[in-house]
C-alpha cells in the first residue's frame, strides 16, 4: 500500500464517523475539537500525532463535497496543489520581471 493510500485511510478514520452518521446542527464543532485532541497513528512514521482542528475541518468538508471521499483524502492531490501554487507563484514572479522590461535570463 502506497503512503498516499495510507495517508488517505488515515485522514478517512478520522473523519469516517462524521460522514456516516447524521451530526446535529451546532455538533460539528465540538466533535471536530474532540478528533483534534485525539492521538492517531502518523501513516509515514507510526508515531502517534494529533491533528489540528483546522485540518479535521478542511479534511471533513473536502470528503464531504467529493462523489468519492477516499480519493479526495489522498495525500497525492495535496502535493500536486502545493507544486501548482508554488509554480504560479513562480510564473507570477517572472511575469513581473518580463514585464518591467528586463529579462528573465538577466
Amino acid at each position: 500500500m502506497s503512503i498516499h493510500q495510507k495517508t488517505a485511510e488515515l485522514r478517512f478514520a478520522v473523519i469516517g464517523e462524521l460522514l456516516n452518521s447524521p451530526v446535529a446542527k451546532g455538533e460539528l464543532c465540538l466533535k471536530l475539537k474532540v478528533l483534534s485532541e485525539k492521538l492517531w497513528k502518523d501513516p509515514r512514521t507510526g508515531t502517534p500525532k494529533k491533528y489540528g482542528y483546522a485540518t479535521v475541518e478542511r479534511w471533513y468538508y473536502k470528503a464531504k463535497r467529493s462523489p468519492n471521499p477516499y480519493d479526495a483524502l489522498m495525500l497525492k492531490k495535496e502535493v500536486m496543489m502545493v507544486e501548482f501554487k508554488f509554480l504560479m507563484k513562480r510564473l507570477r514572479h517572472f511575469s513581473r520581471i518580463n514585464t518591467r522590461g528586463t529579462h528573465v535570463g538577466q
